[in-house]
């Protein structure tokens, strides 16, 4: 009984610790460094991830997010063990093995890591979907699933180009190589790097396995959405050379604001004065996170008056950064070709 209280808290322990790890929004946190203190989850598609960070922000943010949610799954599956190997060193359970017992603390730390960066107490429960962190959980959990979930998302990020669909179709694959690899590799040949493991084990590795796929699935409902309407964005890299730089701007704006664009269109054009400028514009209802965005005249006021300054701020030596542009992700995306 004592050692059955010893495991429960342990596991209640390493969870805490684990959430809270994961509650650090690093999207969130470096998003407003890199963007005069813009929350992220008010930009772009309004998720607090590395994508969005991407698309939105820029690569700098992308990477620092992408090194840090990573970073901290790590973390999180490392105390976890530790605590859980601390406590093997007093508690036993009759038919489990130490080096079971402490796996049990890597996956109950990953994922509490997982679900503090979806829902992290910090933030107001409003995070991110968990893509990356997990990746870092399952990595150090078992690399042999970690491999095969990696090898299903680049497969499906080739043939559709669709990083959420890539995302999607992962995460459904971790509870099947979960099973495959803890039931008819490890526990039919006892032959885990853990020692010999216990069907509880198989079936509640399983479990955890098939809840964080879940919510993790249940987190891309609204790329779900899109991907049935085929209107999913695609990540698309082309590389070209017209003179010193070429800029493609993709702008979308409401009908109501179609009498700036002559405006927009000349600004562009004397501010930019080295490349070439391609515009296109799209009148649409654009929509963030499932809500309509109300466009006023201040935001077009706003807009206007930051391409009049940044007309003055670079010269005819001197080349423009598309992340000078990105301030106003709320009006127009941007790519460099």
């Amino acid at each position: 009984m004592f050692d059955l209280l010893n495991v429960l808290l342990y596991g209640v322990l390493t969870g805490v610790i684990a959430y809270l790890l994961g509650s650090i929004s690093f999207s969130i946190i470096f998003t407003k460094l890199f963007s005069h203190k813009q929350d992220i989850r008010t930009m772009g598609s309004g998720n607090a991830g590395a994508t969005n960070v991407l698309r939105s922000v820029g690569p700098k943010a992308a990477i620092c997010t992408f090194i840090f949610d990573f970073a901290k799954g790590i973390l999180s599956v490392f105390i976890g063990r530790q605590l859980f190997a601390y406590m093997t060193t007093f508690t036993s359970i009759e038919g489990i093995g130490s080096g079971e017992l402490i796996q049990y603390g890597a996956y109950i730390a990953g994922f509490c890591c997982a679900m503090g960066h979806i829902f992290p107490i910090f933030f107001g429960f409003k995070g991110g979907k968990g893509v990356l962190t997990s990746w870092a959980i399952i990595a150090l959990i078992d690399w042999r699933a970690f491999v095969m979930v990696i090898v299903v998302f680049i497969i499906v990020f080739l043939f559709s180009r669709i990083v959420s669909l890539a995302s999607i179709c992962a995460a459904a694959s971790f509870p099947v190589f979960t099973l495959i690899f803890n039931y008819f590799v490890d526990y039919q040949n006892q032959s885990s790097a853990a020692g010999p493991t216990s069907m509880l084990y198989v079936v509640s590795t399983v479990i955890i396995a098939l809840l964080q796929a879940g919510i993790l699935i249940y987190k891309h409902r609204s790329n779900i959405q899109r991907l049935l309407a085929g209107e999913e964005k695609k990540i698309t890299v082309e590389m070209k050379s017209v003179n010193h730089r070429y800029l493609d701007i993709n702008m979308r704006m409401p009908k109501k604001l179609s009498i700036f664009e002559a405006s927009i269109r000349s600004l562009l054009k004397e501010s930019i004065q080295r490349g070439k400028v391609d515009l296109f514009i799209t009148y649409e209802d654009y929509t963030k996170a499932g809500v309509f965005i109300k466009y006023n005249k201040e935001i077009a006021r706003q807009y206007l008056e930051y391409l009049e300054e940044m007309g003055d701020e670079f010269g005819l030596d001197q080349d423009i950064s598309v992340g000078m542009l990105s301030r106003y992700p709320e009006v127009f995306t941007m790519e460099e070709q």
